[in-house]
């Protein structure tokens, strides 16, 4: 399947569904399939960027590790996943890793630590 047969079975059932006649292993592949195929996509135009399901989110976190050892990436919701979208993403972390400002949509934003000293 193709990336956008992929995000149509899956936005097809609620993730939160609790009907029985749901296959879950299935959805899952679905899932895996389509996190491997975004990964395919983004890699092939910038190779260090990579891609990860975020299932329970529904949607695709997108990112690439810049020299300062920091994680920038976009997180690409279900709805709005395409190759597209994909490519645009490609395009605007390639600029990113070259020190360009580049203002990222739906940018993965750094871990929050709540508690006591670290």
């Amino acid at each position: 399947m193709q990336i956008e047969e992929l995000v149509a079975a899956l936005v097809s059932v609620p993730s939160d569904s609790s009907d029985p006649a749901i296959d879950w292993n299935e959805r899952s592949q679905f899932w895996s399939e389509l996190a491997a195929k975004a990964d395919g996509l983004i890699t092939s135009i910038l190779p260090p960027a990579f891609c990860t399901a975020r299932e329970w989110d529904n949607r695709i976190d997108c990112a690439v590790k810049q020299a300062d050892g920091m994680i920038v990436g976009e997180m690409i919701s279900l709805e709005e996943l395409s190759a597209e979208r994909l490519q645009e993403t490609a395009k605007r972390l390639r600029r990113k890793l070259g020190g360009e400002h580049v203002q990222l949509v739906g940018e993965i934003r750094p871990p929050l630590y709540i508690g006591g000293p670290l």
